[in-house]
């Protein structure tokens, strides 16, 4: 049984590893115009380390759904207070995502426009949902206000926002990875402290449990595994790999902390496609923790290395 950077490489060199801490978040301004979608958030991304690396190579950042899904959080943050100014946002828990990306990677990462398209504010049950475009992708965020486990949260002074900065908080290493003959994958997470930082904003009084967007780092690693496993290929010899559609829902953030935190997950369909002369192969898989309180699905793409070409079969289709 291996560990997640024995597979992939040095978490240092990966997005998904290290590569993901080193990214600042800023917003510049909210614009609202008469025309709708009429509330739009310009947002900018600045990478202070290695992003994402092969064989030597730093590859060019782009929008990731992680980056997706931060900025998504953030203008619906700045719709409730400009808009709903009582909505106890510290107690919002993020507790389902959809993300689809856009059909070509977003990499002007200095003037990102984010839209709200639309938004369905629910005070009677505490729910909140967003509909929201960052040229291109198209992100569902659903919200609930949630007393935290932790009655005795601290004051936060520091004022580091949660949700742009508590990646950096945490490292997430994912051991005992199995794969089988039935295309499953299972792993055990441990979750390591690394900042102590003091935060606020939307969802910081949940700061002890994990995140959906922490999750998502877990799982987008495991579909990783699984895909270049499947085409008997190393991560320094592939493309990005493509996270076409992503869902996710939680259940309830605060994990049994006597349980080990156990994952597992599976390639549910694979096809081979061919896009502009290239062939790549497509999967649909899904996951979940080992007591069901999280659920991820999605479906990911990577174009095939000639190596990873020389062993397949036109057209062939699992699932």
């Amino acid at each position: 049984m291996v560990g997640i950077d024995q597979i992939l490489g040095k978490a240092k060199n990966r997005y998904f590893g290290y590569g993901h801490k080193g990214t600042v978040y800023q917003i510049i301004r909210c614009e609202i115009t008469e025309k709708p979608p009429n509330f739009h958030i310009i947002g900018r991304i600045q990478q202070e380390s290695i992003w994402s690396e092969k064989s030597g190579v730093n590859l060019t950042p782009h929008l990731s759904t992680v980056d997706g899904l931060i900025f998504a959080m953030l203008a619906a943050e700045i719709y409730l207070e400009k808009n709903n100014s009582t909505v106890p946002v510290e107690t919002l828990l993020l507790t389902s995502f959809e993300i689809k990306s856009a059909t070509t990677p977003i990499e002007n990462i200095d003037q990102i426009v984010i839209s709200i398209k639309n938004s369905l504010i629910d005070r009677v049950n505490k729910c909140y949902a967003f509909l929201i475009n960052i040229q291109g992708m198209k992100i569902n965020i659903s919200l609930k206000e949630k007393i935290p486990v932790d009655s005795a949260s601290k004051k936060n002074s520091d004022k580091n926002c949660y949700v742009s900065n508590h990646l950096k908080q945490s490292f997430h290493d994912i051991l005992d990875i199995q794969l089988n003959e039935k295309l499953e994958i299972f792993g055990r997470i441990n979750r390591t402290p690394i900042n102590n930082l003091n935060f606020s904003g939307i969802q910081s009084q949940h700061e002890g449990a994990l995140s959906l967007i922490e999750w998502l780092i877990v799982f987008s690693q495991l579909s990783q595994v699984a895909a270049y496993r499947f085409d008997m290929v190393d991560r320094n010899e592939t493309n990005n790999l493509w996270m076409r559609t992503v869902k996710a829902e939680i259940v309830d953030p605060y994990l049994p902390e006597s349980d080990p935190l156990t994952v597992q997950g599976k390639i549910d369909e694979v096809k081979l496609i061919t896009m502009q002369a290239e062939e790549w192969r497509t999967f649909k898989m899904s996951g979940h923790t080992n007591c069901h309180n999280i659920r991820f699905m999605g479906k990911v793409a990577h174009k095939l290395p000639y190596k990873a070409r020389q062993t397949i079969t036109e057209g062939k289709t699992y699932g």
